[in-house]
């Protein structure tokens, strides 16, 4: 167990009051500095991100598709013919699949080898006629193009030839819709936001899950630091921490607060330990200091029984003989009553047991004589059931003794006609149980309350202590001390402990 602090520190510290923490240690300040800059960034590159989609929306439209004459180039190559002019055309066939597979938009011309329009269709002659100059741009992959009203669009055209000859152009172009692109633009925008919400959304969570956990860790570390389980044993109270400080903020002051009640808890069970000690040596010291006069007193007792018959009157004899009769119950009861106390501070002290073999039978019967005339004496029959084939163990045989006592003069006070004392293994354990007629132990909260009976009644002569003393002697063996009401009405107590066989 670490020193605990003084109590003029704690006292003094406490009566200063907790130091404030400075707003740029608190956690939340720290909490909200981190989340509000993980948004800001989510949000400022998302930003720049959409705004840049938005300026290449059109431009990608148009410009994405540059090469898109050349299928429809390749199937023209083989379906031409020369019209009266011998310029080389598209077969009227040709020109109604691909005015087929022309998509959305998209229109076609068909150039002679010096640029004019000699077929086009039919959503072409819109903007071009037969015979109009259609100039071409350097770049075949993309060319922009102005037609009719400031009409703007863009193209893209592949060149045909025979044996090195040209004989003619197949372009194709596309006019920009203004609701189209919006449309697009719209399609664009709805799945930028899209994105940007995702992309928000896992950047947070996966922030937050990190700055929790950093923020948490040394709470969960506290957390599992104060509930660890201890195995604490009576004469060494073992208490969680001390609890590591580090840093200067909320959990610090946590761990700081938990480690000075900690120190104070420490002092309190050094002084709850220390007055136990002095509470058993006192009770030893009492009960050893009691029993020398009970002893003397029992003695004087018997002497003024042997010598009242001396006295000449009948009935002062008579008189005399009875008081001192209960003089001898009452000093035998005190005498009982500090032998338990005695064996009790004993216990209490941690005195090791004096083992030994014992026959559990003879103990059962050894028992049973000794307290037989006094119930006998209240119309009881006193009786001992020993199962057969016993084996002998390894115990203290004059504790044993004691707490079978102890269980016997509880019976006598609350049995009706008879007490039986049985021993026997049950579970691979010995059993000591002493059964009674009375009216039984009350229940509370579904469990046997041992000492009483079901009148709630206790022992007139005892306040529990040889009950106490029983249990104790159980617990010693590494037993346990029980106690049930019988099916047919009584009650039966009992203690059951190991079989330590003897070698």
């Amino acid at each position: 167990m670490s020193p605990a602090p003084s109590l003029g520190k704690t006292s003094a510290a406490a009566a200063r009051g907790p130091r404030p923490v400075r707003w740029y240690r608190r956690i939340s300040v720290k909490l909200a500095l981190g989340l509000g800059l993980a948004m800001f960034s989510i949000q400022f590159f998302a930003s720049m991100l959409i705004l840049e989609r938005y300026r290449q929306t059109i431009d990608e439209w148009d410009s994405g598709r540059g090469g898109a004459s050349r299928p429809y180039a390749q199937y023209l190559s083989s379906r031409l013919r020369l019209d009266e002019n011998g310029h080389w055309v598209p077969t009227d066939e040709a020109r109604q699949v691909i005015e087929t597979f022309l998509g959305p938009g998209d229109s076609y011309v068909w150039l002679s080898p010096d640029e004019h329009v000699l077929a086009a269709s039919k959503s072409a002659l819109r903007y071009v006629h037969l015979g109009d100059e259609w100039p071409l741009c350097d770049s075949s992959e993309y060319c922009g193009v102005t037609l009719g009203d400031d009409r703007t669009g863009g193209s893209t055209w592949t060149p045909l030839g025979i044996g090195g000859q040209p004989i003619g152009t197949f372009v194709l172009f596309w006019i920009a819709d203004p609701q189209l692109a919006e449309r697009i633009g719209e399609q664009q925008a709805q799945a930028d936001l899209l994105a940007r919400l995702i992309a928000s959304a896992v950047l947070a969570t996966l922030t937050s899950i990190l700055l929790v956990s950093l923020v948490t860790r040394r709470l969960s570390q506290l957390a599992t630091d104060a509930s660890t389980p201890l195995d604490n044993s009576p004469e060494n109270v073992d208490l969680p921490g001390p609890f590591a400080v580090s840093g200067d903020d909320e959990i610090a002051r946590l761990a700081t607060a938990l480690n000075t009640m900690r120190g104070r808890i420490e002092q309190l069970v050094a002084r709850l330990g220390e007055r136990d000690r002095q509470r058993r040596e006192w009770i030893a010291q009492v009960s050893h200091d009691l029993r020398t006069p009970l002893t003397a007193l029992s003695a004087c007792l018997d002497r003024a029984l042997k010598r009242q018959g001396d006295l000449p009157n009948p009935n002062e004899r008579s008189g005399v003989h009875d008081a001192i009769l209960v003089a001898r119950q009452d000093s035998q009861r005190l005498q009982t009553l500090v032998d338990d106390l005695f064996e009790l501070a004993r216990l209490d002290a941690g005195e090791e047991l004096t083992v030994e073999p014992v026959p559990p039978g003879e103990l059962v019967r050894q028992a049973v004589r000794g307290l037989r005339p006094m119930a006998e004496a209240r119309g009881i029959t006193m009786n001992a059931e020993v199962a057969p084939a016993l084996p002998t163990v390894q115990a203290d045989g004059r504790r044993l003794m004691r707490a079978l006592e102890n269980m016997l003069r509880n019976a006598v006070h609350f049995a009706n006609r008879e007490i039986t004392l049985r021993v026997r293994v049950d579970d691979g354990q010995l059993r000591f149980e002493v059964c009674d007629d009375g009216p039984g132990l009350p229940i509370k909260d579904g469990n046997v309350v041992l000492g009483q009976s079901q009148t709630g009644a206790r022992r007139p002569d005892s306040a529990g202590l040889g009950l106490i003393v029983t249990r104790r002697v159980a617990t010693a063996h590494g037993g346990v001390l029980g106690g049930e009401n019988q099916p047919g009405g009584g009650a039966a107590v009992w203690i059951r402990i190991p079989i330590v066989p003897v070698e």
